[in-house]
């Protein structure tokens, strides 16, 4: 008497998990590297791309950019704002920022 040979099928879902996930991640960092213009009507002109290099701080950055008079702390606070950071969140070399300028 033979043996009946069952062959299982080859779970192919993680193929498509893989993927799923690998776009997903891949767009949620395309997200973050891009700075949104468009979340804040930013007139042209009216803003600067600074791009971040070691040793800068936002706060050093808010001091290069303020007016006369301004509170460095409100433009820190615009400057995260339009380029979706939070508060606590730290800037990188290679990092470009959006700098309001009234």
């Amino acid at each position: 008497m033979r043996k009946k040979v069952i062959r299982r099928k080859k779970y192919r879902g993680g193929h498509w998990l893989f993927l799923c996930s690998l776009l997903f991640v891949t767009g949620i960092m395309m997200l973050q590297i891009t700075p949104t213009v468009a979340a804040i009507n930013l007139d042209k002109g009216s803003w600067e791309e600074v791009r971040v290099v070691k040793g800068d701080t936002l706060w050093g950055i808010a001091e290069q950019y303020r007016q006369p008079r301004q509170d460095v702390r409100l433009l820190i606070a615009k400057i995260q704002e339009v380029n979706n950071l939070q508060p606590s969140e730290p800037i990188y070399p290679g990092q470009i920022l959006i700098i309001p300028i009234n």
